[in-house]
């Protein structure tokens, strides 16, 4: 363990940045390509505290899988939720009241197939909305 990391810390606020990517060429090799000062500064002061107490395997495991899953220069694909086949959705618009079923292969309204739920709001509404926020289902996304 290293016994100047407190000094070492607490000078990291005050270093440019061109400085912080000095420390961490002595220390570590070469920096990573990062343009905030902020950022570097907290990768850093993580790293230095990585090198003195060790890392989080089953972090560091996670973190490793998650990267090879990503490209670079490709956009990530986002999980999004999934809802069982027989679910039904419910939707009180202008007045009227909407029922969607979860179907397999997409969703069924007023007996019609529609391939995603903003197809489904869409149809209701005359306008493009995104499916989800329109039913409500986004965490702090409430459709008027």
């Amino acid at each position: 363990m290293m016994t100047d990391l407190p000094e070492i810390l607490a000078e990291l606020p005050g270093l440019t940045l061109a400085q912080l990517r000095a420390q961490w060429q002595r220390q570590f090799g070469a920096p990573p390509a990062l343009r905030s000062r902020d950022l570097f500064r907290r990768a850093l002061a993580e790293r230095l505290q990585m090198e003195a107490f060790g890392g989080n395997p089953a972090y560091e495991q996670r973190l490793r899988a998650e990267l090879a899953r990503l490209s670079p220069g490709r956009k990530p694909v986002v999980d999004r939720p999934r809802y069982r086949a027989g679910a039904m959705l419910e939707k009180v618009w202008q007045g009227r009241r909407h029922h969607v079923e979860v179907m397999a292969n997409g969703y069924r309204w007023e007996g019609k197939m529609f391939a995603s739920l903003s197809a489904v709001a869409c149809a209701i509404t005359g306008a493009r909305w995104n499916g989800p926020r329109f039913f409500g289902l986004r965490a702090n996304d409430k459709a008027e």
